[in-house]
């Protein structure tokens, strides 16, 4: 007689035996391990955990390699782990199969800050930051000697730990250097990508931005020289919010730095582009009349503003070229918020710096509005019907037809002036939401930033 008890405990056995797999996905980018030695994996494995009747706790750890850093994972891990490079899973007879993914995020490539060279060589500053609150973040310096077949020679000189969180104070031993988080071994002196710390600011930076524009336009480091005003409390300035604006033009070869003191005819003379964006400290009389002297004689100014409490520190420089920034919020038929600019609807204008490459759309927040100058071309036209005012009164005024944004010849030099400065730049807000050249619907910014600063520099 068939023994029904003996099979039934054979077959049971066996299914538990299959039921009981955490099966580990990794797509690529680092390595998967177990604390328990049962998994270690680059693509995909699978462990058994059927000897255990209670569960037990099985913790993965993912570790990127040197071009990727770890985004997060998927399936089984408990909901508090997600986001951070170690997973727990509960496994055993009773939990059944289960399936976990490491996703790893590759990091992309750019330039930020450019090459100083220096006699025969060239001296680099690396800032390496991983996102892991464990990890440390430091400065490596080093020299590199090039010989005229470009076959370099590295040296590490010092290296500089920095704490994890906050934003630094950048020292610059060598002048304007790079900074990297290539594999020291593997540096290429175009694809560097900056990764720094910043605390969770309102509107903070988006480091992984890459803007897909036309080549570049001057070779490395060898284009006009870009200074971006940090000397009037500024609310974007480099070091934080307009760093992938800057990033963008280093990668077109422009010399980009940041300007911290007052401005002046010296302070101007080895510039050819100076840059503004939403000022807090108003600019002295002095200032003006350098930068006024300093346009008219071949300078390029790029002023930017957005809404209140951001126009009247940059109100006295606007009105030297004869525009009017309105100290008002621009409130939009479409909503108080955000804008897009577009051909289509006739308000993104016909222009050099639209047409080459042709830009159909911009997209932003409403800012503010300017009366422009006599003379002057409007890129941006406020629609029919936007009305003014401040967030704090009921008060309106009609705007329909002002500049959100325009240009102007001055003299033998040139001046763009706009009234909203986040489609500039890439940021991510307090809600972890693209804002800026980096959203879906802005896929045009980055082209139309960059055709404005050739512009500016022709």
């Amino acid at each position: 007689m068939m023994n029904y008890f003996k099979l039934y405990t054979v077959f049971f056995s066996s299914f538990l035996l299959f039921a009981c797999n955490l099966k580990v996905v990794n797509k690529g980018g680092g390595v998967v391990q177990s604390d328990d030695s049962k998994i270690e994996c680059g693509e995909q494995c699978v462990a058994n955990y059927a000897e255990n009747k209670d569960p037990v706790s099985v913790v993965l750890n993912a570790t990127p390699d040197s071009a990727h850093t770890f985004d997060s994972w998927s399936g089984e891990c408990m909901e508090e782990h997600l986001t951070m490079p170690v997973c727990t899973v509960e496994m055993g007879v009773k939990t059944g199969d289960k399936t976990v993914e490491a996703i790893f995020r590759r990091i992309p490539a750019r330039v930020a800050w450019g090459v100083q060279l220096i006699g025969e060589a060239r001296y680099l500053r690396r800032l390496n930051c991983r996102e892991s609150p464990t990890d440390q973040c430091y400065y490596l310096i080093f020299s590199e000697e090039c010989d005229e077949n470009n076959n370099c020679t590295r040296m590490e000189l010092s290296r500089v730990n920095l704490p994890v969180d906050g934003l630094y104070e950048y020292e610059e031993p060598f002048g304007e250097v790079a900074v990297c988080v290539d594999t020291f071994d593997d540096i290429d002196l175009k694809t560097c990508v900056v990764r720094a710390s910043f605390p969770r600011l309102p509107q903070r930076p988006d480091l992984d931005f890459v803007p897909e524009v036309t080549p570049a336009l001057f070779p490395l480091g060898e284009g006009p020289v870009v200074a971006v005003d940090a000397a009037h409390n500024n609310f974007h300035t480099i070091d934080n919010r307009f760093l992938p604006f800057a990033n963008m033009l280093i990668n077109d070869g422009y010399q980009v730095s940041a300007n911290t003191i007052e401005i002046s005819a010296e302070s101007l003379a080895e510039i050819d582009i100076l840059v503004s964006a939403n000022a807090r400290t108003e600019f002295t009389v002095s200032e003006i009349q350098a930068i006024e002297n300093w346009v008219s004689s071949g300078g390029s100014l790029l002023l930017i503003v957005d809404h209140p409490p951001y126009v009247e520190a940059s109100q006295g420089l606007a009105l030297a070229f004869e525009f009017e920034l309105l100290n008002l919020t621009a409130f939009l038929p479409s909503g108080p918020s955000l804008i897009r600019y577009t051909r289509e609807e006739g308000t993104l204008l016909d222009h050099a710096i639209t047409n080459n490459p042709q830009i159909n759309h911009f997209r932003t927040a409403t800012g503010s509005a300017i009366k422009p100058a006599p003379g002057s071309e409007i890129l941006w036209l406020l629609p029919e019907g936007s009305q003014g005012g401040l967030r704090t009164s009921p008060e309106r005024q009609d705007i329909g037809g002002l500049a959100g944004g325009a240009v102007a010849a001055y003299g033998e030099g040139r001046v763009a002036i706009f009234a909203e400065a986040s489609g500039f730049t890439a940021q991510i807000s307090a809600r972890n939401q693209n804002m800026g050249m980096n959203h879906d619907e802005a896929k045009d910014n980055a082209q139309f930033t960059i055709n404005l600063i050739h512009w500016l520099s022709e």
